[in-house]
C-alpha cells in the first residue's frame, strides 16, 4: 500500500556540542544550496602541572618563537582553498572546563587581542614542510606563530609572583585562545582538528644560559590541552546562514513542500506526516 506524505522542512533546534576529545570545526564554506558555514575555535592550553617553572631565570632566557599548533584530521570541501585564520587571547572569565558548549555559544574575546595570523591551505597540511627545530618533516600540522610580544610576555613568568603558581592566576592571565575563520578571505573549505591529539599544543621555543657559563643552549616548553571537566575548557562555534540560499525559502517558511533539504548538525530537519494514517 502506498500513502501519500506531506513534508515540512525547518531548522532544528541547536542542542548539538562538541565534546573534548571530538573533532573541531575551523573555517569557512559558501553552498548555494545551504548558504554560509562558519567554524571557530575556543579553547585553553595549559602548563603541565602547578607551580611550573622555567628551567632557568627569566633573565637567561632568550625567545626563539611562540607557535601554537593543531593536530589536522581533515577538510570538508576544496583541499585547495585557501583558508585564514586568526588567533586571539581570551581572557573571558565565564569560560570555564565544566561547562559543555552548544555549538551556537563561544567566549567573548577582543579583536585588538590579535596574536597571530595565517593562511594555509588542505593540501599543504596533508604533504607536510619542514621545520627549523626538526630534521625530519611535519605532517598533518596547523602551525600558526604568534607575536614575540606574547612568547616574551609568556616567558616572563614565574612561579614566585607571576601566572604560573596555579591554575586560577594562569586563567586570570591566559583563559584560552580563540581561532577564528577569517570569511572574507578563506575559500570553501571547513577544516577539522583534534585539541586532544598530541600535536595540539602551545610551543615556546626559547634559548638559555647554561649554569656553568659555557654557553647557551636550546629547548621547548609546550602548552596542553587536557580533555576533562577541571583543566581545559573548549567550545566550537558553527555559525549556519541561510540567508539567500536555495533550501531559504522552504526552510523557513513552515508551509509543507514537495523538497525536503537535510543538513547535519547544526542543521535542517525535516517533518513527515502521513494523513492517510487517521482511517
Amino acid at each position: 500500500m502506498e500513502l501519500p506524505v506531506e513534508t515540512t522542512s525547518f531548522l532544528e533546534n541547536d542542542t548539538l556540542s562538541i565534546g573534548k576529545s571530538e573533532q573541531h570545526v575551523l573555517g569557512y564554506i559558501n553552498d548555494p544550496m545551504f548558504g554560509t558555514t562558519t567554524g571557530a575555535m575556543y579553547f585553553q592550553m595549559l602548563p603541565i602541572s602547578y607551580p611550573f617553572s622555567y628551567p632557568v631565570s627569566k633573565d637567561s632566557m632568550f625567545l626563539d618563537s611562540c607557535v601554537l599548533s593543531l593536530a589536522y584530521t581533515g577538510t570538508y570541501g576544496d583541499t585547495l582553498a585557501t583558508s585564514k585564520v586568526n588567533v586571539y587571547r581570551i581572557t573571558d572569565p565565564a569560560f570555564k572546563p565544566s561547562k559543555r558548549y552548544r555549538v551556537s555559544e563561544g567566549a567573548n574575546f577582543l579583536t585588538s587581542d590579535l596574536l597571530g595570523t595565517t593562511q594555509f591551505t588542505a593540501l599543504n597540511l596533508r604533504t607536510g614542510y619542514k621545520a627549523a627545530y626538526k630534521t625530519d618533516t611535519i605532517y598533518n600540522q596547523l602551525r600558526i606563530k604568534l607575536t614575540t610580544a606574547f612568547g616574551r610576555l609568556l616567558l616572563d613568568q614565574n612561579n614566585v609572583n607571576s601566572a604560573l603558581q596555579n591554575d586560577s592566576i594562569f586563567k586570570e592571565f591566559l583563559n584560552g585562545f580563540a581561532v577564528i575563520a577569517d570569511s572574507t578571505t578563506s575559500g570553501n573549505a571547513l577544516n577539522y582538528f583534534l585539541l586532544s591529539g598530541a600535536e595540539s599544543r602551545l610551543n615556546l621555543y626559547y634559548r638559555y644560559t647554561k649554569r656553568d657559563g659555557t654557553g647557551t643552549d636550546t629547548t621547548v616548553t609546550r602548552y596542553n590541552f587536557v580533555a576533562d571537566t577541571i583543566r581545559s575548557a573548549n567550545a566550537n562555534k558553527i555559525y549556519r546562514n541561510y540567508a539567500g540560499s536555495i533550501a531559504e525559502p522552504t526552510i523557513t517558511s513552515g508551509l509543507p513542500s514537495s523538497l525536503v533539504y537535510v543538513q547535519a548538525g547544526p542543521g535542517t530537519a525535516v517533518k513527515i506526516k502521513a494523513p492517510a494514517l487517521d482511517t
